[in-house]
């Protein structure tokens, strides 16, 4: 495993607390489930897991670590496992993706290995903008870097401040609101194929522009409006 995936997926700050997130996108009350349930017991991911790293699947057995499977309604054959393992020394998490029958890969800084997931476990995404909008913020949170700050937003006010700003930081932040607090929307569609997501990243905030094909594949794009957010240093 190549060192930039494994520094990518180590947490350096101690303490912090990690809050994994998956925003999640209902599709409707009369959609119909297409994903088989891909479920592993940890022992079963683990093993997987150490085709690739000894290291990591040593982490996913741990009695310290959390798995859990993250919906995916478009893999027919297929999952992705959000690991947590909070350890003695460092916290650390991953995403895991695996198909039937032994495919498995690291998703942190792998957008090339989500395509070839996807490929593996059958694809089958319907013109539903729900679906296929839950499909690229799932690209997003698995293919993240675990080692910096990564949160999707909805509205200007999921951007918290740091704990006692001075009046410099507070009139900054006042000002930040005023600038994009009409602009900052949930995920969407800008038009049939573009998905428009406004976001932290580290301590950027950034909108990200995924293009969507009919087989699965995503391009995306991402432009920092702001570069130094007046936000607390978390992951």
């Amino acid at each position: 495993m190549s060192g930039e995936i494994l520094n990518c997926i180590v947490l350096k700050v101690i303490p912090i607390i990690i809050v994994f997130s998956l925003s999640v996108f209902v599709a409707g009350q009369n959609s119909v489930t297409k994903e088989k349930l891909v479920i592993m017991d940890k022992e079963t991911l683990a093993k997987r897991v150490e085709t690739i790293s000894e290291e990591l699947g040593g982490i996913v057995r741990s009695d310290a670590t959390t798995v859990e499977k993250i919906e995916t309604p478009f893999l027919r054959n297929g999952a992705i496992y959000r690991v947590a393992h909070l350890g003695k020394y460092r916290p650390m998490g991953f995403t895991v993706g695996i198909a039937e029958p032994d495919f498995t890969v690291l998703l942190p800084l792998n957008p090339k290995g989500f395509m070839e997931l996807k490929e593996k476990a059958q694809i089958e995404l319907s013109d539903s903008a729900d679906e296929r909008l839950k499909y690229v913020i799932s690209f997003l949170e698995a293919t993240r870097s675990f080692s910096q700050k990564f949160q999707i937003l909805h509205k200007f006010d999921d951007i918290d401040l740091i704990p006692k700003p001075s009046d410099e930081e507070m009139e900054g932040y006042e000002k930040l609101k005023g600038k994009y607090v009409k602009l900052i929307e949930p995920p969407h569609f800008a038009d049939d194929s573009k998905v428009v997501v406004f976001a932290i990243k580290q301590q950027s905030l950034v909108k990200i522009e995924g293009a969507v094909a009919s087989n699965g594949d995503i391009k995306t794009s991402e432009d920092v409006l702001e570069p130094k957010l007046p936000i607390p240093f978390t992951y």
